[in-house]
């Protein structure tokens, strides 16, 4: 794909039905990078793949396994699913939430030296998206390249060759504390993960806690004015809360870090109207539900139409995107 991307041709949410066939074609707009899919209607593991470790090498979050063959099949403005489960039309509706990295003409995936690590990244550095791949040492702590302009504010990491938990940095929580994706644990206090130390423009920094020989995958996100925000909220249980993020949003993607909570994923394509009600959740294989109250999608931001994903006095973080 020769286009640079923009933020127009960044980020978009197709729905599609499985159809039983060898391959059937999603079209999404764009040629992307990062593919998240997961079943709307049945119990079926979320599937991550990226251009940076290859077509058919599967990551779930909903679990700590290494990284599994499923094939699937980047292809021009969109990608091919492959005969099997994400194509399977017992298996109800399907959404894939789709990025676009760096694989233009002047920017395919190439080696970061930045950090002590060498890293191979994919970077759309207009969206504020980065794909990184690196090795973590034996023993002691690094930093790693991240291709980015400004510093992550979010980074969802997870070991693709061993069973690992999704280890997550939040701006909101500091360099001192992880979240886990595939968990509904509050957030906890590290000083080894991150060894302490906030992402700069260039790298983000692993503590000792990352010793061992492991091939890692980071994906990494950065607040862009008017189309991309990380940040947290406090829940007040009450109809008419309000989070601004400067646009309004078609994905917000939630958890709750000083209590027990799942993770979930809202859009405007799965609920096309206000209040979004229709959520996944990135932490467990559940089929789609819908909470007893939602988001309102605003100019500015989200308001919250009760006390689902708002619970009083809780606090939240959350990435939303345009």
């Amino acid at each position: 794909d020769t286009t640079t991307p923009t933020v127009e041709d960044s980020f978009e949410v197709v729905t599609y039905t499985g159809d039983d066939t060898a391959s059937q074609f999603i079209n999404v707009g764009f040629t992307p990078d990062f593919i998240w899919l997961k079943s709307r209607d049945s119990a079926v593991s979320h599937a991550l793949y990226d251009t940076v470790r290859g077509d058919n090498l599967r990551l779930v979050t909903n679990g700590t396994s290494a990284q599994g063959t499923v094939s699937n099949e980047f292809a021009t403005n969109g990608f091919n699913i492959i005969a099997g489960q994400y194509n399977d039309s017992t298996l109800g509706e399907q959404v894939a939430w789709c990025w676009k990295a760096g694989d233009h003409d002047d920017n395919l995936p190439q080696i970061n030296t930045e950090g002590s690590i060498d890293s191979i990244t994919s970077v759309n550095d207009a969206s504020g998206f980065s794909i990184v791949k690196y090795t973590t040492q034996s023993s002691g702590t690094a930093t790693v390249g991240h291709g980015l302009s400004s510093p992550p504010d979010m980074i969802i990491v997870k070991t693709t060759g061993v069973a690992d938990s999704w280890r997550t940095y939040h701006s909101s929580l500091g360099a001192g504390f992880q979240i886990f994706l595939n968990l509904t644990n509050a957030a906890g206090a590290t000083t080894n993960q991150w060894n302490n130390t906030a992402p700069t423009s260039s790298v983000f920094s692993l503590g000792t806690d990352n010793a061992g020989s492991y091939t890692t995958i980071a994906y990494c996100f950065t607040s862009i004015t008017g189309y991309q925000k990380i940040g947290s909220y406090t829940g007040t249980g009450a109809t008419g809360n309000s989070v601004t993020t400067g646009f309004k949003p078609r994905f917000v993607m939630i958890k709750a870090y000083s209590d027990t909570s799942d993770w979930f994923i809202v859009d405007s394509i799965r609920s096309t109207s206000d209040p979004r009600v229709a959520n996944l959740r990135p932490n467990n294989s559940n089929s789609e539900s819908n909470a007893a109250s939602g988001l309102n999608f605003t100019s500015t931001g989200f308001t919250f139409t009760g006390a689902a994903f708002n619970d009083s006095g809780v606090d939240w973080i959350y990435l939303a995107i345009k």
